[in-house]
């Protein structure tokens, strides 16, 4: 028996490593290796752990139904044999599972049980996370002040216990709320104080992320010169880190910014780029919005085939729409420009 828990151990150990390096295919092998030898050996709490390692590894790759699965049995486990700390920690996964699937009352019903747990056993960390994740909740249902009051109690909690990583992570989230309030002073000092710990930690994604939302702000006030030198250094970093996603995003950003500037030639490049990447992760709807940007760009410039062709890539319906405006744009003595839109 104590050979076989040794291999399950180290197995786990080693699915856990595959998992950090990206290996999912992998990191699923050793976990469900180890999962048969928990059970042969009766060892209900490795059996719990490795349950929950293979739903981790499942909600990844985006295989909901299979996440649940795994979490679910996971969570039968640690109600089985008293483990609190696990039950809360899965109950936020299944949360987060549940909250990705915009299925926002059931992800707040299991974030709510394991803030209780985190709560009763005095996890201070677990419930800082768990009171971010609800925050987002509460900020998609647009329900303002609760999406403040969250993750302001999870800012002194990460404080309290020095998780700079978590502290940055919610003065980025305060930022996005106050920001989507239109108060973008108060956005702005929350964004450069996460700023400064994102880079006093080396976290070049979130560095990466904040400079993004900084340069939104700006842009939303028409300050586009610092708009693009936030987006400018945003983008630098997404590239450095091979990050596809932040930097399609990014160079959209940029297109506005330069289509807002009648700069269309410059836009163009920006929305191109960006669509390349879009098309290279699959990212359909980021596809679908650049595609009308484009079109909006070459509307601008009365080029309504390249127009209406844009649009046409981006979705059907917007093609209806953009006919109006092009035989609009056809006719003699109309001077109005069309609005520039993401």
């Amino acid at each position: 028996m104590g050979a076989n828990l040794g291999e399950a151990n180290v197995l786990q150990a080693i699915g856990d490593v595959q998992q950090f390096r990206d290996d999912r295919d992998a990191a699923l092998t050793s976990y469900t290796q180890a999962l048969a030898l928990y059970r042969e050996i009766g060892d209900r709490l490795g059996e719990a752990n490795v349950q929950k390692a293979i739903g981790d590894v499942q909600q990844f790759r985006k295989h909901s139904d299979a996440a649940l699965t795994s979490y679910t049995q996971a969570l039968a486990l640690y109600r089985e044999i008293g483990d609190r700390l696990g039950e809360a920690n899965v109950l936020q996964a299944i949360g987060d599972v549940q909250q990705f699937r915009d299925d926002r009352d059931a992800a707040l019903t299991s974030y709510t049980q394991a803030l209780a747990l985190y709560r009763e056993i005095g996890a201070n960390l677990g419930e800082a996370n768990v009171l971010q994740a609800i925050g987002d909740v509460q900020q998609f249902r647009d329900d303002r002040d609760a999406a403040l009051t969250s993750p302001a109690q999870a800012l002194a909690l990460y404080r309290e216990i020095g998780a700079n990583l978590g502290e940055a992570n919610v003065q980025k989230a305060i930022g996005d709320v106050q920001q989507f309030r239109k108060h973008s002073d108060a956005a702005l000092t929350s964004y450069t104080q996460a700023l400064a710990l994102y880079r006093e930690i080396g976290d070049r994604l979130g560095e990466a992320n904040v400079q993004k939302a900084i340069g939104d702000v700006q842009q939303f006030r028409k300050h586009g010169d610092a708009a693009l030198t936030s987006y400018t250094q945003a983008l630098a970093l997404y590239r450095e880190i091979g990050a596809n996603l932040g930097e399609a995003n990014v160079l959209q950003a940029i297109g506005d910014v330069q289509q807002f500037r009648k700069h269309s030639d410059a836009a163009l490049t920006s929305y191109t780029q960006a669509l390349a990447l879009y098309r290279e992760i699959g990212d359909r709807l980021g596809e679908a919005n650049v595609q009308k940007a484009i079109g909006d760009v070459q509307q601008f410039r009365k080029h309504s085939d390249a127009a209406l062709t844009s649009y046409t890539q981006a979705s059907p319906s917007t093609a209806r729409l953009a006919i109006v405006s092009a035989s609009r744009l056809a006719a003699p003595g109309d001077r109005r420009c069309p609005a520039v839109s993401r």
